[in-house]
């Protein structure tokens, strides 16, 4: 089963304007993170650790060629679907659930989603040492990833999609840590800045920073790239008999995608620490969602995320 929630987006995307689009848009959240990285408090040595790797990554999303898809889908879903029959085509076992996938109502699909994250698949995974960067067949899907330029289904794109991607990104962050480690000496890894902000919050590299500092930039992309003066209160969407404004759905977008059963108060956690979620939803002050108690670091970078133009490199 799976495999189904990997199916929509194959096929969703054979067409050539829409697989276009979506490389566009992988490239366009590579450029972002390699200047939104800069704005993090690390030393100018991290930096140019992070230029390098960011800027040599490969992103692996799709087979060269059709002849190499039986192989790749293989490979990538054999701890996750049942065996098949040796001489049945696995391309054309994805094709047959994809057309499953269409029949199934929303909170079957939910479930498959569920069954998904459960089984420890990420949606994006980073591997070190041939620096690539694998994006999952089911980041191409919803609620994550949209083809459609709808102003609501970009802003769930950017939120769901470009949130996670951005994050998972962020972990070659770790890689550069662990260069630090080894040589014992922290101020390889941080500015004289980041050594003094780093001692209000604790740990440089906790997870939850990652994701605040990751929907933050993807929301200064979003705005800066994606968003257009007609496209305010102009689309509106009904969720759980509700009506939410396109950027209420950006943020909606980015916790749909932590259906993992691990995932905890992780989407609360970051949300209130992000000024824009607050502004967007009207939250009052003192309310939990308001609470903006952050650490030096995440403070630091919105800042300096501020007094950036995310638009001006693309």
């Amino acid at each position: 089963m799976g495999l189904l929630l990997a199916a929509e987006s194959a096929i969703s995307l054979f067409s050539a304007a829409e697989r276009e689009h979506a490389e566009r848009l992988l490239q366009l959240f590579m450029r972002a993170a390699g200047k939104f990285v800069r704005l993090l408090p690390w030393s100018e040595k991290v930096h140019d650790f992070l230029d390098s790797t960011i800027t040599g990554m490969k992103l692996v999303y799709w087979p060269e060629n059709l002849e190499s898809m039986d192989n790749a889908l293989s490979v990538m879903y054999k701890d996750f679907v049942d065996p098949m029959n040796d001489s049945q085509s696995f391309f054309g076992y994805w094709i047959h659930a994809s057309k499953v996938l269409q029949t199934l109502d929303d909170r079957s699909y939910y479930l498959l989603q569920i069954r998904w994250r459960f089984q420890h698949r990420r949606f994006f995974e980073y591997y070190y040492w041939s620096n690539e960067m694998l994006v999952s067949h089911a980041a191409l899907a919803g609620p994550l990833y949209y083809a459609s330029q709808a102003a609501v289904l970009r802003a769930a794109t950017f939120g769901g999609f470009g949130s996670n991607f951005l994050s998972s990104v962020l972990r070659v962050v770790n890689m550069a840590a662990f260069k630090a480690q080894e040589e014992s000496d922290m101020e390889t890894l941080l500015s004289p800045e980041g050594i003094k902000l780093i001692s209000t919050c604790g740990s440089a590299y906790d997870d939850r920073i990652k994701h605040i500092v990751a929907v933050m930039a993807a929301w200064n992309l979003f705005k800066n790239v994606a968003w257009t003066p007609l496209d305010h209160n102009t689309s509106q969407v009904t969720l759980g008999g509700r009506t939410f404004a396109a950027e209420q759905v950006f943020f909606i977008a980015y916790c749909r995608s932590l259906c993992e059963v691990s995932a905890g108060n992780l989407c609360t956690d970051v949300l209130s620490k992000v000024r824009a979620f607050a502004a967007t939803f009207k939250c009052k002050v003192g309310a939990h969602m308001h609470s903006l108690d952050r650490c030096g670091v995440v403070e630091d970078f919105e800042n300096r995320l501020q007094n950036e133009s995310m638009g001006s490199i693309f």
